[in-house]
């Protein structure tokens, strides 16, 4: 499990690498897009993702390295020390060019990972839409923009998703999938030496819990230092994330906003009903999980042969 939901981390849902890089991911009309796009060409690429990710444990613009010619995404500030298993996604590539040269691209296969990620920690299955192209290109300044930080009002974060066509409700959803996970110190520490008493209204619990948070990431030092989004259950996707925004002990402040933001009436209605219900929480994560990977850009693109270098 534990295995599992480091896997899950990689690619997601912070659905960091696979979230809000989305304007360069895709590069065609999404009704291109189908369930049946390598029933033909590539029958068994499911099957070779999810033996990778079970041995283991996105347009792929955030995969690509740093050439002469061009600069990536990996060293953008929400990604630098954050993204892991770049050497995951090498394998799973190495494979699918194995039975299917040139046919996969990393965009989809990334898609099918996070998936399959989710269910292997207990998470909800939902068929995903394949047949992307692969950004021929990457941009440093547009991730650094792009990219929510932990730091950022509900307002922002809004219309971060509202301009890659995702509603409150889908944010909400999709960041349901910090219930997997650590975040590091650098990310937290303005909140825990910040609001985070007032939110949690200085219960006795959630008093210790902050102090434990403190032991982890002091004032000065320690960035790299990390902790689980998630208190109650870090290695298992379910609903427990929200109860921590309930009781306003959400790690990082752009998480904390959705409950506890003057402006956040329908976040926090939002996150009490995937609270209460879980197979709703779900349902939403999955539609909106179709719903993002369906995002395109008419720049054009391309299948690559190595997920970390455009093809020459």
């Amino acid at each position: 499990m534990a295995a599992a939901a480091l896997c899950f981390r990689r690619f997601a849902l912070s659905v960091s690498c696979f979230l809000l890089a989305v304007p360069l991911l895709m590069a065609q009309d999404p009704s291109n897009l189908s369930l049946e796009h390598y029933a033909k060409t590539c029958p068994n690429v499911e099957h070779v993702v999810r033996t990778e990710m079970e041995c283991a444990g996105c347009d792929g613009s955030v995969l690509l390295d740093d050439t002469a010619t061009l600069i990536g995404e990996k060293q953008a500030e929400q990604n630098v020390n954050s993204l892991k298993g770049f050497e995951l996604v090498d394998k799973i590539k190495e494979k699918l060019e194995a039975e299917c040269p040139g046919t996969v691209s990393c965009a989809d296969l990334l898609a099918i990972a996070a998936r399959d990620a989710t269910v292997l920690v207990g998470g909800p299955y939902w068929d995903v839409p394949v047949g992307r192209l692969d950004s021929k290109e990457a941009s440093l300044d547009l991730a650094n923009k792009d990219i929510p930080t932990p730091q950022q009002g509900l307002i922002t974060l809004i219309s971060k998703f509202w301009e890659k066509g995702l509603d409150a409700t889908d944010m909400v959803a999709l960041v349901g999938s910090h219930t997997i996970g650590f975040a590091r110190c650098a990310n937290f520490r303005d909140r825990i030496y910040g609001d985070f008493e007032m939110t949690s209204k200085s219960n006795p619990a959630s008093a210790t819990y902050l102090s434990k948070l403190k032991e982890i990431c002091p004032l000065d030092g320690g960035d790299d230092n990390i902790s689980a989004m998630d208190s109650y259950t870090s290695s298992t996707f379910d609903n427990a994330y929200f109860e921590t925004l309930i009781k306003g002990e959400g790690l990082l402040n752009s998480d904390q906003e959705m409950w506890s933001s003057i402006a956040g009436y329908s976040t926090a209605d939002t996150v009490n009903k995937y609270w209460a219900d879980p197979a709703l929480f779900f349902k939403q994560f999955s539609d909106s999980m179709v719903k993002m990977g369906n995002i395109t850009n008419p720049a054009g693109g391309e299948v690559r042969k190595s997920c970390r270098f455009v093809n020459t």
